[in-house]
């Protein structure tokens, strides 16, 4: 079974500095890499959770290369005994570190830092019309974080609760 997880990147240091094969495909993490994406994340911002629904859905590979973030990956499988399981990794710009994130489970990330930079890769192109927002203010989540002092946009407050989604992909 393919989890949320953590990857060590090894690190090649010399008197120049220093070289990190970030991604290397293989069996062990299969995974076809179509868009990469760069952000900038403030402290106390929120992004996420979002995932895509169908064949178009998103597995990621994210890092951070500067400043620290907490990044979310959310078991939204519908038949899964793991159903709305929540990971939690720490990812910062001083240790050669990634998140995996496969399909079928929701990503989010917050900024500890004042500012962090985080790049990540995507298995597919991002789709808007299959994107489902799952929101952070969700009390069955329990982030662990001060909700009252969360950074983010309209649709992440707004977004389904987990239960909601639920019963929203059973009608379907």
């Amino acid at each position: 079974m393919d989890i949320p997880r953590i990857i060590d990147v090894a690190r090649f240091e010399d008197e120049r500095g220093w070289f990190e094969p970030w991604f290397v495909h293989s069996e062990r993490l299969e995974l076809d890499i179509k868009q990469v994406n760069f952000n900038k994340t403030f402290k106390n911002a929120f992004r996420g959770f979002h995932f895509g629904i169908g064949p178009k859905a998103q597995g990621k590979y994210i890092s951070c290369l500067r400043g620290e973030i907490l990044d979310f990956a959310l078991d939204v499988r519908i038949n899964s005994k793991d159903f709305g399981k929540l990971y939690r990794f720490e990812l910062s710009g001083n240790v050669s570190q990634v998140a995996y994130i496969p399909m079928g489970f929701a990503h989010g990330m917050y900024g500890v830092s004042n500012e962090s930079l985080v790049v990540y890769a995507a298995s597919e192109v991002w789709v808007p019309s299959i994107e489902v927002t799952i929101s952070p203010f969700d009390a069955d989540l329990s982030l662990g974080l001060d909700l009252g002092s969360l950074i983010c946009t309209e649709k992440d407050r707004s977004g389904l609760s987990l239960q909601e989604y639920q019963k929203t992909i059973f009608k379907s």
